[in-house]
């Protein structure tokens, strides 16, 4: 088969993805592909003006520049195209797309395509090169030409920093004109002015994303305000949050975070605690995906005082939901290149609730994921090795609780709440919030909070609604201001205020197009 005829089975909704001059890329080899019958075909041949036809050939003539210069790039260094473990190539000329089969799984995003054991590169929004993984797009000069005439063909989303592949969701349906509706809950403490600094970036930046505000918080004891919105994220799909606090002093007072988890049935939360390098910690070069059972255990809220004084807090777990949070670890890994799975346990003396996480885990590897190392380890050790040597760790699969306290301590090795973004994702929606749901209620109104970790989430918001270039240039502008100009909040041994880091991101976005088109 030609590489036009193969070209001409893309799907339809795959050929949108292809802009202007992809498209016409489409249109030139749809006009020299061969009719379906192989008998002669008369038709009528209609006069072509000569600057429509100097127009297109221009138009093919650039975008097969554009496309020879990203092949060249892309075949320095090209790996063997052989072996089961997979890593995501986002850039991928039209000329490569019948090369090698692209996945079905998941959903669309920016230009995608899956290559063996191809290593990363060591860029500043990856902070860490010692391991193999998706490779980003890297440069801005093909960043731009990446958006005006490579293929976006496959369907695949990833998260900030170091892009990661998310199996299993699928784009919100609440898209009109070209626009995404997007939920936002601005909840307690620090969330809603973070929200208004995440407003003003996206109207600056001119996403194509508009937000639902609605107001959720723990003064409003009514259940109505928590049933808008859980309507709000059903009806668009994807929310970004801030932590909305849990009352001590009310008995009654259910968690508003907790069921809005368990009713949207966001059964995975998924944190990337990485190093940046201008951040003072005590371990370096840390890459841990920390990936939490977000449903069910200690939070199921089952409890009940039996009799005075002897109260009985039930911890529920299932199979069906041990299973699909431990598939999903384990498609997680294999998607990313990722080599080990640790579960984190306390089995030697939960014997039936953490035994039987251990069994199915410990199963599911051996069966199904051979190629993936797995390892146990019990919760209070893991604690331990997690503050002596966190380089061993790749990916951590927990139980709701364990995962609660384990994803803090992460979140703290790498320079502290305000820096890691958390995604709670199941098989219909997802919801965007900061790792350690942190409400930071002592730092309202004081302009010091640091909104690394919003930012962060919103990036993570763009890539699942791909949006991949839109989250590239927000990630590049956060990570300039962090690694290059050295803004700090004082959470991290600075001085700066939190306009200022927030102005500094919005220059960087100013410059972005310009320094992009003169490369």
């Amino acid at each position: 088969m030609r590489f036009a005829d193969s070209l001409l089975e893309i799907p339809c909704d795959a050929r949108n993805l292809l802009g202007i001059e992809g498209s016409a890329v489409y249109a030139h080899l749809a006009s020299q592909s061969p009719p379906a019958s192989q008998e002669a075909v008369t038709t009528q041949q209609i006069p072509v003006k000569p600057e429509v036809k100097q127009k297109k050939e221009c138009i093919k003539r650039k975008t097969d520049e554009m496309t020879d210069v990203a092949t060249k790039r892309l075949r320095t260094d090209q790996p063997d195209l052989e072996g089961p473990e997979h890593v995501v190539l986002q850039l991928v000329s039209l000329r490569a797309v019948p090369q090698i089969a692209t996945p079905s799984l998941g959903r669309a995003s920016a230009g995608s395509l899956l290559v063996p054991n191809r290593p990363r590169p060591s860029r500043r929004h990856l902070f860490s090169a010692n391991k193999t993984a998706v490779l980003p797009i890297t440069d801005r000069s093909v960043r731009a030409m990446a958006s005006k005439s490579l293929a976006l063909l496959t369907r695949r989303h990833f998260s900030s920093i170091r892009p990661h592949i998310y199996p299993g969701t699928r784009l919100p349906h609440a898209k009109y004109g070209g626009r995404h509706t997007v939920t936002m809950l601005p909840g307690d403490g620090i969330g809603p002015e973070m929200m208004e600094h995440i407003k003003r970036i996206f109207s600056f930046a001119h996403f194509p994303v508009d937000f639902e505000t609605v107001e959720l918080n723990s003064k409003d004891l009514n259940a109505t305000s928590l049933e808008f919105a859980l309507m709000a994220c059903e009806r668009n799909g994807i929310a970004i949050k801030g932590n909305i606090e849990t009352k001590f002093d009310h008995p009654d007072f259910i968690s508003r975070n907790v069921e809005i988890r368990r009713r949207l049935d966001l059964y995975a939360n998924i944190l990337h605690c990485v190093s940046i390098p201008t951040v003072p910690t005590r371990h370096k070069g840390i890459d841990i995906v920390l990936i939490r059972e977000n449903t069910e255990g200690e939070y199921s809220g089952l409890e009940h005082e039996t009799i005075k004084g002897v109260i009985e807090s039930i911890k529920l777990v299932t199979r069906r939901n041990i299973e699909r949070i431990a598939r999903y670890t384990f498609e997680f890994a294999a998607a990313n290149n990722r080599k080990k799975v640790t579960a984190v346990h306390k089995a030697n003396i939960q014997k039936l609730g953490d035994g039987l996480f251990l069994q199915v885990a410990r199963d599911m590897a051996k069966a199904e994921y051979p190629y993936i190392e797995f390892e146990a380890m019990i919760v209070d050790n893991a604690s331990m090795q997690l503050v002596s040597r966190p380089q061993q760790f790749d990916i951590m699969l927990m139980p709701n609780l364990y995962g609660n306290i384990i994803s803090n301590i992460a979140c703290g090795l790498v320079g502290g709440p305000g820096l890691v973004s958390g995604i709670n994702v199941g098989d219909k929606y997802a919801l965007f919030e900061t790792g350690t749901r942190n409400t930071g209620t002592a730092l309202a109104g004081k302009n010091v909070a640091n909104p690394t970790a919003f930012i962060r989430a919103a990036v993570d918001m763009l890539r699942y609604l791909g949006l991949d270039a839109d989250a590239h240039r927000l990630s590049d502008a956060l990570f300039a201001t962090l690694t290059e100009q050295c803004l700090h909040t004082a959470d991290i041994g600075g001085s700066e205020k939190t306009s200022t880091l927030i102005d500094s991101i919005i220059d960087n976005l100013a410059t972005t197009p310009k320094e992009a088109e003169a490369h």
